[in-house]
């Protein structure tokens, strides 16, 4: 069992997190931010304190956008591709950016919760190093250059369709400071990572075991 590409795992959510240190601002700007999304029957949904504002399904595709001191999160379900929620997250930040002056970006990471279901009678207990155990998470970290990956491998079970399937919790981040500017380039780096082709072989290892 192997995947030739990313996309042959469905990915069910993503989340996008970029943190800074200097964003209080957003206090004194929440009602400015949050115009960007009312609609044109002034309905939005947000929940608004001093520690955040967190605005529910503001555009099509985008579950939820948190705006904090210290980071803009983005959670995306089943999204089309990568490539769409890097597009869709480059430009709420840049847009947020230029209402709140963030300072410099001290962490930009990207997760998301990779799914592939197995066939019936597969055993996802060949996935560890020691027999009579039962396959219930593995957690991994590795570096590939600047990029940081934790990936955290589960089994999960589909009680109505009688199958099984593997979560792939892959997150890759860098942790190094940046100009609002390089976002866009670093995100470029994060994705082509996803996508890359030691993500592909750590996933198609662990499929091999089944």
């Amino acid at each position: 069992m192997k995947i030739k590409k990313l996309n042959n795992l469905k990915n069910v959510e993503s989340f996008v997190q970029i943190s800074y240190l200097k964003g209080f601002k957003y206090i004194d700007k929440a009602g400015e931010i949050l115009n960007r999304y009312q609609g044109s029957k002034g309905e939005i949904e947000y929940n608004i304190s001093s520690e955040r504002l967190i605005i529910k399904k503001p555009l099509a595709g985008l579950e939820d956008l948190k705006v904090s001191n210290i980071d803009i999160w983005a959670h995306f379900v089943e999204p089309s591709n990568l490539g769409k929620i890097k597009q869709v997250y480059l430009k709420e930040f840049n847009s947020i950016i230029d209402i709140v002056d963030v300072g410099t970006v001290e962490r930009i990471g990207w997760r998301n919760f990779f799914v592939i279901d197995i066939e019936k009678g597969k055993n996802t207990d060949g996935i560890l190093p020691v027999k009579d155990m039962h396959f219930v998470e593995v957690t991994m970290k590795k570096t590939m250059g600047a990029i940081n990956l934790n990936c955290i491998v589960k089994p999960l079970s589909k009680v109505k369709e009688d199958s099984k399937a593997i979560l792939f919790d892959i997150d890759v981040f860098f942790m190094e400071q940046i100009d609002c500017n390089e976002v866009s380039s670093k995100m470029e780096e994060l994705k082509n990572a996803l996508e890359g082709n030691e993500i592909k072989q750590l996933i198609n290892d662990i499929l091999g075991k089944i």
